[in-house]
């Protein structure tokens, strides 16, 4: 049990039976020594099993060897005196005297005492002529011996059997590489302190993930990340080992790359807890030597106190795993504590988690449709339809926070099948008002890849008499690089079908040149990432300026994202660039706002733009 007061001898059921067998057979056998003393009415011999009894009761209640073994001899040199003195008389044989050699049996399981110690109570009797010519001094030896060695050896072979069901447990409960606890030994830990509700002020949690350790691997081989990975615990087991009795610390190895470590403080749980922090980190800004290299390894940090879970231990994991994700987000700090602000997005995190599948239900998601603007006459014949969930009392969520839920959770498809209906719906009415717009919509790799995208399209397009030229379907370089051969031919049947086809967020993951030439796509969107600091940066300008001259050599329709200044848009014109969409012009707007937005431009005059913002 983590961090609890040892188990004491009568802790178990099985002690506890054990520890009354002994008391008793000490009583026992000492008072039948006592009756035969007073029988014989020799009264010096009645300290005799008195003695026998102090020393017997310290072997067993002693932790010392020394002591232990040195009690037994007594007895054993008490025993052999006293009855030598005075030999046990046949007539006098009692059925207690077999208790004897059974409570070293009790004292040394599976030794020679016992054996021992009953030849001495067999040499006690008489001499050996009358022991020799006395069936029932000889049927008393005899059995004695046999209980003795039975009862020996049967206490042998439990505590045997004893030992390897210990190993085989302990074995369960240690990582096979590092021998570090395991997550089951983890999860053991958690519930005994689950039942210490009056010690929840003194734990806290920290989780800690090794950065990019799959490079590692990948780079240099399993072997030399296993050798690392050990010696990673071994700085950690040292660190712990360094801790004061007030500040006892375990290590676990939940996974691969990831460790645990549970500190226990009984005043000051978090200033000694950034103690630790500080100290793990030292450990981690040094290089690790294996195979005669040099390694250095950097970790992310989450730590969680016990008190901030409400007692429970499972939030409290979950706490300190959040705060670890946190971390590792961050590019500044490597150490993330789990505070009241991340328990509050937590929250936030579990109640859109827990309710995404009831949006489509109660109709709570909406598209926003934001304008690209064309560079040469200012008008808009394109438009990007961007999702978002009007929650009843969370407000309007945008897709940075629950997109990557849904594709956790396998809502993504049902969501993007709607959105694809609703922006066929869209585009379909506007062209019957006069106002054709192609609308493009953002297709999740899931979907794009695993969902029958061609039948869903041409669905959404016969239901509302779309022409294929009015839907765009826009795919990440991520979706790219997922399944090669399986985008290509996809790319391939939705083009086939008459629908456009564009690169998301261009420069930011891949950007191969030979990916490039091999998918049939029609549109390049340059990330808005680059377009922020084009206009100071020298380096976002050359590498924007790239971009639209490969994409006009390899006859791509280019369109920037993200322009938010006049700058912005008069350089992107001079490169060249087809089209622009950003705050400049627009902010994504709902159906009927973008519409009176685009007929309050006049074309060719951007500076109208300004003036209707």
């Amino acid at each position: 049990m983590l961090l609890t007061p040892r188990h004491g001898r009568f802790s178990t059921p099985y002690r506890s039976a054990v520890s009354a067998f002994f008391l008793i057979a000490v009583t026992l056998f000492c008072l039948s020594l006592i009756r035969y003393a007073s029988h014989y009415s020799m009264v010096f011999l009645i300290t005799v099993p008195i003695t026998l009894c102090l020393g017997l009761l310290i072997c067993f209640f002693t932790t010392h060897p020394v002591i232990k073994y040195l009690a037994a001899v007594t007895v054993l040199l008490i025993m052999g005196i006293a009855t030598g003195i005075h030999p046990i008389q046949q007539s006098s044989w009692q059925i207690e005297y077999y208790l004897f050699p059974i409570c070293f049996v009790v004292l040394f399981p599976g030794s020679w005492w016992p054996i021992a110690s009953a030849c001495i109570l067999l040499s006690s009797t008489l001499t050996l002529e009358h022991w020799l010519h006395s069936q029932a001094m000889f049927e008393h030896s005899l059995t004695l011996l046999s209980i003795t060695i039975l009862a020996n050896f049967t206490v042998y072979y439990r505590k045997r059997l004893t030992l390897q069901m210990m190993k085989y447990r302990q074995d369960s409960l240690t990582d096979f590489l590092t021998r570090a606890r395991n997550r089951k030994a983890f999860q053991q830990d958690l519930d005994s302190i689950q039942d210490q509700p009056e010690c929840v002020a003194m734990y806290a949690l920290v989780v800690i993930d090794l950065d990019n350790f799959k490079r590692i691997n990948d780079s240099l081989g399993y072997n030399a990340g296993d050798q690392l990975l050990i010696e990673i615990y071994r700085h950690l087991d040292d660190l712990c080992e360094q801790q004061d009795a007030n500040n006892p610390t375990r290590v676990y190895r939940l996974s691969g790359d990831e460790f645990a470590l549970i500190l226990y403080n009984a005043t000051a749980i978090e200033h000694a807890t950034q103690h630790l922090i500080d100290r793990i980190h030292a450990i981690f800004d040094d290089h690790y030597q294996v195979d005669n290299n040099q390694y250095f390894v950097k970790a992310s940090l989450g730590i969680a106190l016990l008190k901030h879970a409400d007692n429970n231990v499972q939030t409290w994991y979950h706490n300190a795993d959040v705060a670890m994700y946190y971390a590792k987000e961050s590019e500044k700090h490597k150490t993330q504590w789990f505070d009241d602000h991340l328990k509050q997005q937590t929250q936030r995190q579990h109640k859109i988690e827990k309710e995404l599948s009831y949006a489509l239900m109660n109709n709570q998601l909406a598209l926003y449709y934001q304008p690209k603007v064309s560079l040469s006459d200012n008008t808009v014949a394109h438009a990007e339809a961007l999702i978002r969930w009007q929650h009843p009392t969370l407000g309007t969520i945008f897709p940075d926070e629950f997109i990557t839920i849904a594709e956790k959770s396998h809502q993504i498809v049902p969501i993007g099948r709607w959105v694809i209906r609703t922006a066929c719906r869209q585009a379909s009415e506007w062209r019957r008002q006069g106002v054709p717009i192609r609308i493009a919509v953002n297709v999740s790799t899931i979907q794009f890849l695993y969902d029958d995208i061609c039948q869903i399209v041409q669905n959404a397009l016969d239901e509302f008499q779309l022409p294929a030229q009015y839907l765009e379907l826009e795919i990440t370089e991520t979706t790219m690089m997922t399944d090669f051969e399986r985008v290509i031919d996809t790319c391939k049947a939705v083009r086939n079908l008459g629908i456009t086809i564009s690169i998301d967020d261009f420069g930011t993951v891949y950007s191969s040149l030979n990916y490039i030439k091999q998918l049939p796509i029609d549109v390049i969107k340059i990330d808005k990432s680059f377009i922020d600091d084009s206009i100071t940066n020298e380096t976002d300008h050359m590498i924007v300026r790239t971009i639209i001259q490969l994409g006009r050599n390899l006859n791509k329709v280019i369109i920037a994202e993200g322009v938010d200044s006049d700058a912005q848009r008069d350089m992107l014109a001079s490169e060249q660039c087809d089209f622009y969409q950003g705050y400049l012009y627009a902010k994504p707007l709902p159906p009927d706002a973008f519409m009176a937005r685009i007929q309050s431009t006049t074309p060719d005059d951007p500076n109208t733009e300004k003036k209707s913002r």
